[in-house]
């Protein structure tokens, strides 16, 4: 249906957006570069109706710019993208099937790649947005070529030695963040044997690169000994990025199971946050929150508690893209904790967020409303808890590749949800696990 009602001519459309301090700096650091969407994109083709979604304006946030943005999209780019991927990356006028023809709303397919072209204040009396304005691009090479010419600073000015090589791990990076693993492998490696040999810190961010794609790719190992290569660059002459490199190996311990090596690693990581960025920085509070999921998994839900609640500290005081994740990993402690009605709380405010911050129809909103739901069952709040599982249902309907073989229903005796897989149909209705055991203890 999209796709029979894609544009077939140039647009400019508008989308009001407040956004983070942290989202707005990344922004202003890939001016001239190619970025990727990956998720649907809402756009109007009024910007008076693109800026009441900014709100009011002349309320002054501290840690939040009110951003505009402009694209320009002319479909011809994807004339020579190949047909199915051409649907893929399409946008399409969506008020009239949507049925809010007031917002003339144009929806931008998820995947849709744009050139960042430039940022600026419109600065009033009374107001003060930032214009970003895009131009939507296609995967040509032919198209990014002249696009990639700007990006010889990804590699840091002229040390990089040659626009290709910045156009290699621009590329490489947008394809990762397509999730286009092999390629995204393919030309980090590529760019791995053509940098020169002096250029060490630049190998180093290519080694780490690689070791990311395989960190996803659920190849440990090689992971690991790309990491290491990483690690031994920086530990000859100290760089900024060795604490990160210590929480990628920790966190690819975490993975392998090996949980002593990766607190050590962790430990690692900590130790250099501190000394380089101080106890209140983002890092500090990520390697908190990566400790923390560590003890979780261990049972040694004291030690994840405390550790949960100084990230939570620190991610509050600046209004984190990581809050929700803080919020819901406490829940879950203070859910094994006993503690069901401060678990709520925290679910809660995790929801929240995330309300603020997604699409509403991200899967991550449909984990919210499971976690919430579970918590509400405990509390025999069962009508609230009936409402989050349908708002769950709602959600997972639109991400049917998501949705495992699995026949789900409401335990009998306590109102929890359970799942069992569909070879086990014939358990459907029967008590739940932990009411199977309670009554077990009173026989």
């Amino acid at each position: 249906q999209l796709f029979e009602h894609q544009y077939d001519r140039s647009i400019a459309v508008y989308r009001g957006q407040l956004m983070t301090n942290e989202e707005f700096e990344r922004l202003l650091s890939h001016v001239g570069e190619l970025i990727s969407v990956n998720s649907f994109f809402s756009t109007s083709i009024c910007s008076g109706i693109a800026r009441q979604f900014l709100g009011d304006c002349t309320v002054n946030h501290v840690d939040k710019k009110y951003v505009l943005f402009k694209i320009d999209a002319n479909p011809e780019v994807l004339i020579n993208v190949d047909a199915q991927d051409q649907i893929k990356k399409s946008f399409a006028y969506i008020s009239d099937i949507a049925g809010n023809e007031d917002e003339r709303e144009v929806l931008f397919m998820f995947g849709s790649i744009f050139r960042l072209e430039k940022i600026y204040c419109e600065d009033s009396d009374v107001s003060q947005v930032w214009n970003v304005e895009l131009t939507l691009c296609s995967e040509s090479n032919n198209d990014l070529k002249d696009a990639f010419a700007s990006m010889k600073r990804e590699f840091g000015g002229d040390s990089a030695g040659s626009i290709e090589e910045a156009t290699l791990n621009s590329f490489a990076n947008i394809l990762y963040e397509m999730d286009k693993l092999d390629l995204a492998d393919k030309f980090f490696r590529r760019l791995n044997r053509e940098l020169p040999l002096t250029d060490t810190l630049n190998r180093a961010r290519c080694y780490h690169n690689i070791a990311t794609v395989a960190m996803k790719q659920h190849n440990f190992d090689e992971s690991l000994l790309w990491l290491n290569k990483t690690l031994k660059i920086y530990e000859s002459s100290p760089h900024p990025l060795i604490g990160v490199t210590y929480l990628a190996i920790g966190n690819v311990y975490y993975s392998k199971k090996q949980f002593n090596r990766a607190l050590q690693s962790y430990k690692m990581a900590l130790k250099v946050f501190w000394q380089d960025h101080g106890e209140q920085h983002y890092l500090t509070a990520t390697c908190y929150l990566d400790m923390g999921n560590l003890h979780y998994v261990q049972k040694h839900l004291k030690e994840a508690h405390d550790l949960y609640r100084k990230a939570l500290l620190i991610e509050q005081n600046r209004d984190s893209l990581n809050l929700p994740s803080v919020y819901n990993n406490l829940a879950n402690v203070l859910d094994d904790l006993g503690d069901i009605q401060e678990a709520v709380n925290c679910y809660e405010k995790a929801l929240n967020i995330r309300q603020k911050l997604l699409p509403s129809d991200h899967p991550l909103l449909a984990s919210s409303y499971h976690n919430l739901g579970m918590a509400y069952g405990k509390c025999g709040k069962f009508k609230e808890a009936d409402q989050c599982y349908e708002q769950e249902d709602e959600i997972m309907r639109q991400h049917p590749e998501l949705v495992v073989d699995q026949i789900k229903y409401k335990c009998p005796r306590c109102h929890q949800r359970v799942y069992v897989s569909s070879t086990f149909g014939f358990l459907k209705g029967s008590t739940c696990f932990t009411c199977r055991k309670q009554q077990c203890s009173i026989l």
